[in-house]
């Protein structure tokens, strides 16, 4: 296994999660791209797809027609790529951005995950735990002390069943304690 002591590397385990399927049941992420830029903001990986799979035969049968095919992305930013720090006029500007993205593609929703380096702060936590617009789940986690918060809504809430980033922390955190 190998040691997780980047950032680059939790956002490589975490495409490397997403494409062998992680998100399946929510979300079917089909195209990846790093340094994706948007306005002055650039995340360190951005995936989209929509919400229709593509199984084999009856599951393909059954998404075709019963199941709506709406549009849909994951954005993944860390503490390193914000400089000189993160701080909460930072994060509001990067979800404007997501957000402008959401509405110029046309998307149903997005994910927005932002690893940390530190704990996750105070502002942090009331900010995201307070986030209610639902085209938009947020979460901050902390690669450092294992601590993830997600927005409340529904897209935030599926961050941390659906994409399991609680699992994906703690693997990180098992990594730098061996």
């Amino acid at each position: 296994m190998a040691t997780v002591s980047k950032k680059s590397d939790t956002v490589e385990l975490l495409e490397r999660g997403l494409i062998g399927g992680r998100a399946r049941w929510v979300a079917d992420l089909r195209e990846f791209f790093r340094r994706f830029r948007i306005g002055d903001t650039t995340f360190d990986l951005y995936a989209r797809g929509g919400t229709r799979n593509r199984g084999f035969l009856m599951s393909r049968f059954f998404a075709w027609s019963a199941l709506p095919n709406y549009d849909v992305a994951l954005l993944c930013i860390s503490s390193e790529s914000v400089r000189p720090g993160l701080t909460s006029e930072k994060l509001r500007k990067v979800i404007d951005d997501v957000l402008y993205l959401v509405r110029k593609e046309e998307l149903k929703w997005a994910w927005l995950i932002v690893f940390l380096n530190s704990t996750v702060p105070a502002w942090g936590v009331s900010l995201v735990s307070r986030y209610d617009r639902q085209e938009l789940g947020l979460s901050l986690a902390s690669t450092t002390t294992g601590q993830v918060v997600v927005s409340a809504n529904q897209i935030g809430r599926s961050i941390r069943k659906q994409l399991g980033l609680d699992k994906l922390i703690e693997r990180i955190m098992h990594d730098k304690v061996n």
